[in-house]
This record gives structure tokens, sequence and C-alpha cells, in this order.
């Protein structure tokens, strides 16, 4: 079944009831088939994430593709072209990105 933001509002929303009433199955139940996990993935998806709605919905909406669009920077030489997706993107990250690059030229 598609995941619509509808589904997506509805599915957090019996979340949330089975995380109150300490459900755990239950809550693997509901996130087995949005995530087409098997039993043991999705027993660990709940575990880990047991009780933050907020990342399974951005999660969700992420699978979905229902995540709002983020401007990309793109640099561009003759020889290269460099996508930077996210605006979150630290100078460090990017030295680290380049540096393991450089090894394995």
């Amino acid at each position: 079944m598609e995941l619509t933001r509808e589904r997506i509002d509805a599915i957090l929303k019996e979340l949330k009831t089975a995380f109150q009433a300490g459900h755990k199955l239950d809550a693997i139940k509901i996130i087995r088939e949005p995530l087409g996990f098997y039993l043991r993935q999705a027993k660990d998806y709940i575990e880990i994430h047991w009780n933050d709605l907020e990342f399974i919905r951005k999660d969700l909406e992420e699978r979905a593709g229902l995540t709002p669009e983020v401007k990309m920077r793109v640099f561009e030489t003759p020889l290269f072209r460099l996508e930077i997706k996210r605006t979150d993107v630290t100078q460090e990250q990017l030295h680290n990105f380049f540096s393991n690059i450089a090894l394995e030229l």
C-alpha cells in the first residue's frame, strides 16, 4: 500500500497508542507492512526507535518521497561536479570527504 501523508498520520496515531500502552508487539505489527520489513527487522526498528514518533515520521516521509525539497548546491569545473544535497554539511565533513577521496586516488 502506498505511503501518503494521510496514511503516515494514521500509522503514527496507531503507534502512539501502542507506545502509550506499552504494546511492543502491536507497534511491530503496525510498522511491518508500511516499511516492508520482515518480523525481525520490524522488531529491531521498534526497539531502536521506541517512543520516537518524530524520527519515525521523518523516516516514513523520506521513504515515501514526501520530504520537502532542499535546494542542492552544485559546484562544477571542467573535470568535476560536486552536488551538496543537504544544507547542514559542515566544512569538517567536506574536508573528511575530500581527504578520503584523495586517499583513494
